[in-house]
């Protein structure tokens, strides 16, 4: 597999193949790749923390902006020395928006090992989390199967790995259970394909990661119910 700084370079030349293809037949990208129109759900990246700010104020300012919007809501947590803390935030949130709304908890690789992760995942676990998102680096994936194995929250985990084969692993080995791909990580969209199908022969949901003007299109192909 190609890897790193390739892996990224080869994905945008990929991705701009695709989208010339798409431009040839004049018809939109998501048609070309077998998609077909339907309603995508939001999935925002709205929860960092803003200076100053009081955890009743972050957890009013992010209610606020789920229902004006109407879209799922990622918190960066990643930046928290207390899980404690985070803790209370995401319980006003939750109080704040009851629900009807999905919260995804980014750990953006910060994570340092299995006893870290495990306790803070047993604060958070009554509070009906959709999915806790990279908690390890790209290169300990097999700490997220172990992970996989203590908790009871689910886990999504993979998108900013570059090489399938460490991505189509940790499906194989039933590590996760949203798989996260990012096209212009992978190996473009032709890369993030076998991916996606692979995800959809294990029953695994998927969520791509950010870069909406590409992955809108992809998630309409491959299954995905959101866009972030």
């Amino acid at each position: 597999d190609l890897d790193g700084v390739v892996a990224r370079a080869m994905s945008l030349i990929n991705i701009c193949l695709w989208d010339l293809r798409a431009q040839a037949h004049d018809e939109p990208l998501w048609s070309t790749l077998g998609g077909t129109a339907r309603a995508l759900r939001l999935l925002v990246v709205e929860g960092y923390s803003l200076p100053g700010e009081s955890d009743d104020q972050f957890a009013h300012r992010l209610a606020s902006r789920a229902r004006e919007t109407g879209c799922d809501l990622k918190i960066e947590a990643a930046s928290y020395s207390d899980p404690r803390q985070l803790l209370r935030r995401l319980e006003l949130l939750r109080e704040l928006s009851g629900d009807d709304i999905r919260i995804v908890v980014d750990m953006a690789f910060s994570w340092n090992n299995l006893e870290q992760a495990s306790e803070a995942e047993g604060l958070w676990r009554h509070l009906g989390i959709s999915w806790i998102e990279d908690p390890f680096p790209r290169d300990q994936l097999e700490l997220t199967t172990r992970l996989h194995n203590l908790v009871k929250t689910p886990l999504g985990a993979a998108d900013e790995v570059t090489r399938p084969s460490d991505l189509l692993g940790l499906i194989e080995q039933g590590g996760i259970d949203v798989v996260r791909i990012d096209t212009h990580a992978i190996g473009g969209i032709s890369r993030a394909a076998l991916v996606a199908e692979c995800a959809r022969a294990a029953g695994l949901p998927t969520s791509l990661h950010t870069h909406p003007e590409v992955h809108e299109h992809c998630a309409l192909a491959w299954g995905s119910d959101h866009v972030e």
